[in-house]
């Protein structure tokens, strides 16, 4: 589940470097985050990291790009944006 720190919703994701669906999902969040004026924060771990997977197994991540937004998983290369503004949408 996102941790939330003084109220700011703490979203995880997990990808691999150079990928282009990585790169989309990371700035779906982002554009997302950002014009929704959602009070949130990216953390972003590179797959091959020892530390992503630690954080990929604790919030249900099992492929790449996956992210974990308040408990909801959005993971595998088709992944669908529109799911990432649902789940971002329901931070606010």
């Amino acid at each position: 589940m996102a941790e939330i720190i003084k109220d700011k919703h703490i979203i995880y994701m997990i990808y691999a470097t150079g990928c282009p669906q990585c790169n989309s999902m990371r700035q779906t969040i982002n554009s997302v985050i950002r014009q929704e004026d959602i009070n949130a924060e990216l953390y972003a771990y590179n797959c091959n990291d020892d530390e992503a997977i630690d954080i990929a197994l604790d919030h249900n991540i099992n492929d790449v790009p996956g992210c974990n937004i308040n408990g909801i998983v959005i993971e595998g290369e088709n992944f669908n944006p529109k799911e990432i503004v649902k789940a971002l949408k329901k931070l606010s």
